[in-house]
């Protein structure tokens, strides 16, 4: 996880941002605007699955990954991740609905 945060931020120039003390907050802020992707506008796009799958899987990164060291829990959370951005971005089936019919109106000059 580290090289790809290394050649990240050593690709903008931000190479000093390696330090520990700042790899929590990076990391969190980068998973609250994934999360918030998966959140925004919800309901248009099949329910709010696919944000609680995300807010799952960052839990289970920040704990895996900080807290226990366990890396097994940042691996899975990182393909939770991926599984909930596949879902939501997966197309919905738009609701049938039934043909509508046009009225046409009829020619009075017919009927005279």
């Amino acid at each position: 996880m580290v090289p790809a945060y290394a050649g990240l931020l050593g690709s903008v120039g931000l190479a000093f941002l390696l330090q520990t003390v700042y790899l929590l907050p990076i990391t969190v802020i980068a998973l609250v605007v994934v999360v918030g992707a998966l959140g925004f506008r919800a309901p248009r796009r099949g329910g709010y699955g696919p944000f609680v799958v995300g807010v799952v899987a960052a839990c289970l990164l920040l704990v895996g990954k900080f807290v226990l060291e366990f890396d097994l829990g940042t691996y899975g959370g990182i393909g939770l991740l991926i599984v909930a951005s596949v879902w939501n971005s997966w197309p919905t089936k738009l609701p049938s609905s039934e043909p509508v019919q046009l009225a046409i109106p009829e020619d009075d000059s017919a009927n005279q």
